[in-house]
Order: structure tokens, then sequence, then C-alpha cells
């Protein structure tokens, strides 16, 4: 299986104390919903999400912040922790 580098934007770079949002994997969905569902996306190939990284250029959360994929509407196995004011 060929490897496919997938590039997507929330909203911006920087990381604020919010509780929990949600942001789409797929371009033209931008934005943090404080709901999964707006976030959510059909899959349209088989295959494995691997190597996970975020890009934080601001941060002023008082604590740890945690991205993960979620697969059908459950936690799956990619997961980055940024610490409190780190970037």
């Amino acid at each position: 299986m060929a490897k496919t580098l997938l590039l997507s934007s929330g909203a911006g770079t920087g990381l604020f104390n919010s509780g929990t949002q949600y942001i789409s994997v797929k371009n033209g969905r931008s934005g943090t919903h404080s709901t999964e569902t707006p976030s959510q996306i059909t899959w349209q190939q088989g295959g494995t999400f691997s190597n996970l990284a975020v890009r934080i250029d601001t941060n002023t959360a008082g604590s740890t912040t945690t991205f993960r994929v979620r697969v059908n509407g459950a936690n799956g196995n990619q997961v980055v922790s940024v610490p409190a004011s780190s970037t």
C-alpha cells in the first residue's frame, strides 16, 4: 500500500483553554466544533492512519492538550499530547 501525506487545517495553530473541541481531518471543513457530529466525515478508501503530528505556534492552555483520531465515534490509535505552554 502506498503512503499518502494528509494535511489539514483547523482553527489556526494556537491552543487555548476551551474544553473539548473537534476538528475534521478533511480540508474544507475548517474550524472547531464543541460536538463531534459537524467534524465527522466518511472516508472513501481503506487504509491505516499513522504518524499523527500537530503544529502548535501559541499555547496558553493551562493543562496538557490531547489530539487524537476518532473512528466510528470511538478513540482510534493515533494520539499526540502537548504539555501546557509547550509549542
